[in-house]
């Protein structure tokens, strides 16, 4: 048996909340397939909540990098 996911491809120049959660929320697996992979970008979407920033204002450039590393792991 062969399993294939396609990720899809989105432009992380200016990151916020909002296109963190959103890129989140649009990965289906109902399996649990992926879910230790997810659950690394679902603790960065948690720290940029508890750094209370506003759902439109981009994140800290440490965030952003670990983001983007992070994405291109995937």
């Amino acid at each position: 048996d062969l399993f294939c996911f396609k990720v899809r491809q989105f432009d992380f120049e200016q990151l916020t909340r909002r296109i963190m959660l959103s890129f989140l929320a649009s990965i289906f697996d109902p399996l649990g397939l992926v879910s230790p992979w997810i659950v690394t970008g679902k603790l960065l979407l948690q720290q940029t909540t508890r750094l209370q920033l506003d759902w439109d204002a981009p994140v800290p450039e440490t965030i952003h990098q670990k983001w983007n590393s992070w994405y291109n792991s995937l």
